[in-house]
């Protein structure tokens, strides 16, 4: 049996409030919901979709925390540690 996998989404997995916009109550949640649906709804002045995590802070040089980051805050209703890992 042969199985097909795709994706008709935009690929991100993880969409929050672009900067100008951080300050509006629920702009994350909106951002996740419209960006991550299909089709999306995503504007680039009012979301954005990281790609990226690195570890910052205490956690910043030690082995493994790049991909810690990448695992905590690149998922759909993730809880990122702003502390910890700065996505980009």
């Amino acid at each position: 049996m042969l199985t097909l996998a795709f994706s008709l989404g935009s690929g991100d997995q993880k969409c929050i409030g672009a900067p100008a916009f951080r300050a509006l109550p629920g702009i994350d949640n909106w951002c996740e919901i419209n960006c991550l649906r299909y089709p999306p709804n995503c504007p680039e002045t009012a979301c954005h979709c990281p790609q990226e995590c690195v570890a910052i802070g205490e956690l910043e040089g030690r082995e493994g925390a790049d991909t810690y980051c990448m695992d905590e805050c690149l998922n759909y209703r993730s809880d990122c540690p702003r502390d910890r890992c700065r996505c980009y």
